[in-house]
């Protein structure tokens, strides 16, 4: 029965990012829910130039990465080679927050930025995390 109730949308940011641009693009969280998971995928000769960082800005205020990095660490991840790269992620969001990708690429050519974010609006955050009551 929990998965009839399951309204998930899948939030793609799919562009062609020109060389040495640093660049953020947006989509509105259409209501309270969970961001679930995150995918980027980096291509062939991207070769780790392509600088990506998600994150939630709520309702105008507070900035919020969706990825913890190590500390001592860039905020950002890259990849090259036909690489996927997949987090699980539990970050709350309300109706009108801004899901942000900042990419830079430090390449001297354009490159492709694939990142896909999972929104659960439904049982996001009505799920009991972690066990049973």
């Amino acid at each position: 029965m929990g998965s009839f109730f399951n309204k998930q949308e899948v939030i793609s940011f799919k562009k062609v990012v020109p060389a040495g641009t640093v660049a953020e693009y947006s989509e509105r969280v259409k209501g309270e829910g969970t961001v679930e998971k995150i995918s980027a995928t980096f291509y062939e000769g991207q070769n780790g130039l392509l600088h990506v960082r998600p994150y939630i800005q709520h309702k105008g205020e507070m900035i919020e990465d969706l990825i913890t990095y190590p500390t001592g660490c860039e905020k950002f991840i890259a990849g090259n080679a036909e690489s996927n790269k997949v987090y699980d992620v539990c970050v709350s969001v309300e109706n009108d927050d801004d899901i942000f990708v900042y990419v830079d690429n430090t390449s001297e050519e354009d490159l492709t930025l694939t990142v896909e974010i999972v929104v659960d609006y439904y049982e996001g955050k009505n799920r009991v995390i972690g066990g049973v009551i």
